[in-house]
């Protein structure tokens, strides 16, 4: 093993190292793993993503750090668009392409981010922990990685070591549903007994059959845990939903929260959600922060007199440059270039997407695209007007178990969650170092590992 390659995973923790040791050296764990069996929920038995067979151990440094991606983030995106477009409807809508009534109640005061439920994507790089995505909502991924704590736990090859360890992984369903349920007594968005009601508006095939059954069975969890009374309740129509004076009613029962990954909602659930009637974790705002030109936005108004010396650092310290792709000068490095020509002139540096996407879909690395490919991506951007270009953030190398029976070196993606204003967990992707076109995703092939937090 390279002494480079080791330091990178001692700056995660001190255990990984150890970790490596017994894995490698002592060949304690070299084989791959067969994590899925009878022994988890029906709806994860034949999870369709790769898992890895090595877990992830990080420190409370580095669970710092991922604090600090998470929490301190979000709401200087919002104060960067509003320095961007100001309180200009009509250019809002425009820009992120929304109805003329939801850019006016967004602009009208829901541009907070005190209940936004999200996963960061962030890349550890050579220059530090960089953000290149924000996704928001119920419907993301890599909340299933808690299930697998078991499985992991009780394989013949990890047994020996994580046994000898003070270690958890945070259990990012039950800090969700603790997020749901915080937010409905901070808002006061429960009915006059004090109930924390939550409807869930999700198809079986988002969650499985047996779904309803495990997210019930975390959510009586977290009520127990802050001592409230509540019921959940799972439906496919959000017209079941009836909007009174005094709340928003479902079956005759108040609703303190909406959960709906994969409906278009009714006007009248944003007027709720804005007058404080209803927490609504997929809201039209999570809408436009997911819009991926966010951060392009907030990186060109870092050095904006309305942000601290501290926000500028933190932008500063997370973000990457990124600029929407639109014909014109930017300034990158400390000159003002020509963006196309820039592109073309040094692709090998840069990433450009799609401002709206999801799965890896949309994605293209400079470095893996040939040149009259990279040149018609381009065009394509500029064209449609709604794309943005990121310099690459290549990450550390770091090992993992590769084949049959090895290990090999890593790119990863960490998966970093904050449900409202707390740090929630987090999962990794990893990917081959150099293989495929360098999107990282679980549906282009990345393995996912859980993660453990440790003392050291």
């Amino acid at each position: 093993m390279e002494k480079e390659i080791i330091d990178n995973h001692a700056s995660v923790s001190a255990i990984s190292v150890n970790f490596l040791d017994y894995a490698v050296k002592q060949g304690g764990c070299l084989n791959k793993l067969d994590l899925l069996d009878d022994d988890l929920p029906p709806m994860l038995r034949n999870y369709k993503y790769r898992l890895h067979s090595w877990p992830w151990f990080i420190s409370p440094k580095t669970q710092r750090m991922l604090e600090d991606c998470v929490c301190l983030v979000p709401g200087l995106l919002v104060r960067a668009v509003l320095i961007e477009l100001g309180n200009d409807a009509k250019r809002f809508c425009q820009f992120y392409d929304v109805a003329d009534v939801i850019g006016e109640l967004l602009l009208g005061g829901a541009l907070q981010t005190h209940f936004v439920s999200q996963r960061t994507d962030a890349i550890l790089t050579d220059k530090g922990l960089k953000i290149v995505e924000l996704n928001l909502g119920f419907g993301v991924g890599g909340w299933q990685i808690q299930w697998m704590d078991q499985q992991y736990r009780k394989q013949r090859e990890l047994k020996p070591f994580l046994d000898k360890l003070n270690c958890r992984s945070r259990d990012i369903p039950y800090s969700y549903m603790n997020y749901l349920i915080r937010s409905i007594k901070k808002q006061k968005a429960h009915g006059p007994k004090g109930k924390a009601n939550v409807v869930f508006f999700i198809n079986d095939t988002f969650i499985g059959l047996d779904g309803p059954r495990m997210i019930s069975s975390v959510f009586e969890h977290a009520l127990r845990d802050q001592g409230c009374e509540g019921n959940i309740y799972f439906t496919t129509e959000l017209s079941e939903l009836s909007f009174e004076d005094d709340g928003v009613f479902l079956r005759g029962e108040r609703v303190g929260a909406v959960v709906s990954a994969d409906q278009a909602p009714p006007v009248q659930l944003t007027r709720a959600c804005l007058a404080g009637q209803i927490i609504w974790s997929d809201d039209p705002l999570q809408w436009v922060l997911a819009d991926k030109r966010f951060l392009a936005l907030l990186y060109k108004h870092r050095k904006h007199p309305s942000f601290s010396e501290d926000e500028c650092r933190t932008i500063e310290t997370f973000l990457p440059w990124g600029a929407p792709l639109r014909a014109g000068r930017v300034e990158f490095e400390g000159n003002m270039e020509d963006l196309p020509s820039l592109l073309l002139r040094q692709k090998d540096r840069f990433v450009i997407k799609v401002a709206r996407g999801g799965r890896g879909n949309d994605v293209f690395v400079g470095k893996h695209q040939q040149i009259h490919d990279w040149m018609r991506l381009v065009m394509r951007g500029l064209a449609e007007g709604n794309w943005l270009v990121q310099e690459f953030c290549r990450s550390l190398p770091f090992y993992g178990q590769r084949g049959d029976n090895g290990y090999g070196t890593f790119d990863a993606v960490w998966g970093v969650y904050g449900f409202g204003d707390e740090y929630s967990g987090c999962w990794l992707r990893l990917m081959e170092r150099d293989s495929g076109n360098g999107v990282i995703n679980s549906d282009k092939g990345a393995e996912e590992s859980i993660v453990y937090e440790v003392s050291s």
